[in-house]
């Protein structure tokens, strides 16, 4: 917007400060109405000042509401006076508004500020995107569109509301389209917090000795799940000084359900049955919630707070999380060979995963999978890790072997990576002829309705004349389908 207000500034015009409102701040010039005289005082006057006429009128209309707002940034502490608040809070660092007031009200602080401060009142200005409803209209009160805050904090919480807005806002000054079941994302990930902290909380013992870190001999899962952290930290703290409240939101997102929930936790599981483990993994199960808690706070404040303060006394750095300082990365939990390791076992187990739910097969059938390997580093991974994989996916038998000494079985599921692929038999479990008539005719109706997309599309009386939303409607549907017809046709070239 950079430019924008430069052309503001370049190109200014004469501001009409008056305003035929019932409302604001009275224009303090009074006329005499015997001798014409126009006076200007900062007190009320009752006589003329030329002809002493008691006959006079103050101007019924008001000045226009930015003359007063562009006063703000100083008027607010006692401005014109000059008082030890106004001397702390002025200047300030950052203005946090919308674009359509860039000038209106951004524009003429910066010129009051520097007219009777001397200096600008803010370093930085955050644009905010309009908000619309899920049609793209601009909310309003006489549209009667608006979505009342208060009815969604009682619905799903303050966290779920305030995280769900920091989700979807982005940089630039974009405008939402808010639609009141989006903040449903933001109330399941605060249900998955909780969850989580419950299932963590649940399986220490009371009055049990939680080991240091630090003292712990770590596994490469548990090396994996720090160093994501680390990274979603460093991510998160950038994301912030460059107020990509979007892009800081979904990290912590993607870090705390996708890889901790679904793949750490889902693991613990695991060593939490087993005794010379369990010490280790509960010590690292805390490490990770407390600074995901830190770390998630200043957009979920309060679920973090009552998860915080239920931590093992001793395991926590302050008496409250919101006056703790924000985490930092901390390098030597950093291990960049054990992430890609990580990598490519993710891929193997989402990869079985999906014949799963490619084939509507039931999520407790052990599946037989063999993993055919053409490169060291895949069959290393692959059986330094195999116990994982076989866990996650829930496999009958798992095998590793070359690709050179054997042939994929027919009647497999195949997902091809860089140096191997993985084969899932699905002879006896489904029909496959039947399966392949049955994408192909699902991939055959996609194609008609991308077909028909396209055609709308490419119609210039359609673009010229339909509204904005339409289109837009139409592109979403355009991408629905690509991204369809995308799974099927994969999914068929896989068998």
């Amino acid at each position: 917007w950079i430019n924008t207000y430069n052309h503001w500034m370049t190109d200014i015009r004469d501001w009409c400060i008056s305003r035929q409102l019932w409302w604001g701040h009275r224009i303090p010039v009074w006329y005499c109405d015997d001798c014409g005289e126009m006076m200007v005082s900062k007190t009320d006057i009752t006589e003329c000042s030329k002809c002493k006429s008691k006959n006079i009128h103050q101007d019924e209309d008001v000045l226009d509401t930015w003359f007063s707002s562009w006063l703000w940034p100083f008027s607010t502490f006692g401005w014109p006076q000059v008082n030890e608040e106004l001397k702390y809070f002025y200047p300030t660092t950052a203005l946090v508004t919308g674009y359509d007031i860039l000038f209106f009200w951004v524009a003429r602080m910066i010129m009051a500020g520097t007219h009777f401060m001397n200096d600008v009142p803010f370093k930085d200005v955050y644009l905010n995107g309009l908000i619309r409803d899920k049609i793209g209209r601009k909310m309003s009160k006489s549209l009667g569109n608006g979505i009342d805050p208060i009815e969604i904090i009682d619905e799903h919480g303050a966290d779920a509301f305030r995280f769900t807005l920091s989700f979807i806002t982005s940089l630039g000054g974009q405008d939402i389209w808010l639609d009141r079941e989006l903040f449903k994302m933001g109330g399941k990930f605060a249900n998955k917090i909780y969850n989580s902290a419950k299932y963590i909380f649940g399986n220490i013992e009371d009055n049990a000795d939680i080991k240091d870190l630090d003292s712990c001999t770590l596994e490469n899962k548990d090396k994996w799940i720090l160093s994501r952290l680390q990274k979603a930290i460093e991510s998160t703290t950038q994301k912030l000084k460059e107020y990509r409240f979007d892009e800081a939101s979904q990290t912590i997102y993607k870090f705390y359900w996708n890889e901790f929930c679904d793949w750490y936790i889902e693991i613990s599981k695991f060593d939490l049955k087993d005794e010379s483990k369990k010490e280790k993994t509960i010590a690292v199960l805390l490490y990770v919630l407390e600074e995901s808690m830190a770390m998630i706070h200043p957009f979920m404040p309060f679920i973090t707070e009552e998860i915080y303060s239920n931590l093992p006394k001793h395991n926590i750095g302050s008496k409250a999380l919101m006056i703790r300082e924000y985490p930092k990365a901390n390098n030597k939990y950093i291990f960049e060979d054990i992430e890609k390791d990580f990598n490519l076992i993710q891929d193997i187990v989402s990869g079985i995963r999906n014949s799963r739910s490619s084939f509507n097969l039931p999520p407790n059938k052990k599946l037989d999978v063999i993993i055919r390997y053409s490169s060291d580093y895949f069959k290393n991974t692959a059986e330094s890790y195999k116990d994982i994989i076989s866990a996650l996916s829930l496999t009958e038998s798992l095998n590793i072997v070359s690709s050179k000494d054997s042939e994929r079985n027919n009647g497999s599921f195949v997902k091809v990576f860089e140096g191997g692929e993985i084969n899932v038999n699905l002879v006896g479990i489904i029909d496959l002829e039947a399966e392949k008539k049955r994408l192909e005719k699902e991939a055959a109706a996609y194609k008609k309705d991308l077909e028909s997309v396209n055609k709308k599309l490419s119609n210039e009386n359609f673009m010229s004349k339909a509204k904005q939303e339409a289109i837009d409607t139409e592109n979403r549907k355009k991408k629905e389908f690509e991204d369809k017809l995308k799974g099927i046709e994969e999914v068929l070239a896989s068998l």
